[in-house]
């Protein structure tokens, strides 16, 4: 568990990635109880977004929690509410990992719920090899695959 200087607990840890578009947020608490959080996270992330080029990938790294159906609904209703920094932020895109059984049914929710196809891999270095790759990718015009 972490805390701030002022001993608040902190359910989250956001990095950017030096010379990448990517932001890594790990996730250590179950969001359940710190959904205060989720907003902080979003406003980060939404400052972050502001100072780079989209698209920006944001991998969420849950591996070391067992999130409940609970956690999960909570999470995506934060999230489907159109907030800059959000999981339907259209400057980001969202990269999931986690190694529970209900970190796929995560992903299909988000996908059922709020139209979003979530990548989700069982390790960080899976998904940043696919963020990377994607990166990679030559730009396509809209329309022009």
């Amino acid at each position: 568990m972490r805390t701030t200087g002022g001993g608040a607990i902190v359910a989250f840890v956001i990095r950017k990635l030096p010379d990448e578009p990517i932001i890594i947020v790990t996730i250590d608490l179950p969001i359940e109880r710190y959904m205060q959080n989720v907003r902080s996270l979003n406003a980060q992330v939404d400052h972050l977004a502001s100072t780079l080029t989209p698209p920006i990938y944001r991998i969420l790294d849950a591996h070391a929690i067992e999130p409940t159906i609970s956690d999960i609904l909570l999470w995506i209703a934060e999230q489907d509410r159109g907030r800059p920094g959000s999981l339907t932020d259209p400057r980001v895109r969202p990269i999931a990992v986690g190694i529970s059984p209900i970190a796929e049914v995560a992903v299909r929710k988000v996908r059922q719920l709020v139209g979003i196809e979530v990548p989700w891999f069982t390790t960080l270095e899976e998904a940043l090899a696919f963020a990377r790759a994607e990166i990679a990718q030559p730009d396509t015009p809209d329309g022009d695959e």
